[in-house]
């Protein structure tokens, strides 16, 4: 669990709130707690897209493994959108 002591670290930076969403959840798998962040402007004008992006934070300790994480080949497949 985050507490205010820990520093955060941003480890990837996600063109619209539902990859992050999807990010901060596969994470979650591997016990790695995670924020978004994001100013919201892009989904009040856009719907969902946001123009600075919505960035995944996590502990500084944890930024090396949740790298690998999202970087494996795993999270690439699951991830990957079907095609057509």
């Amino acid at each position: 669990m985050m507490n205010m002591t820990n520093k955060l670290t941003c480890i990837k930076i996600c063109n619209d709130r539902f990859e992050a969403e999807m990010i901060k959840n596969y994470l979650a798998i591997y016990e790695i707690d995670s924020i978004i962040s994001s100013d919201n402007l892009g989904r009040v004008i856009t719907g969902n897209y946001s123009a600075r992006g919505v960035k995944i934070l996590v502990k500084e300790e944890d930024a090396k493994r949740a790298s690998e994480i999202l970087e494996s080949d795993d999270f690439k497949i699951n991830s990957s959108s079907p095609t057509e």
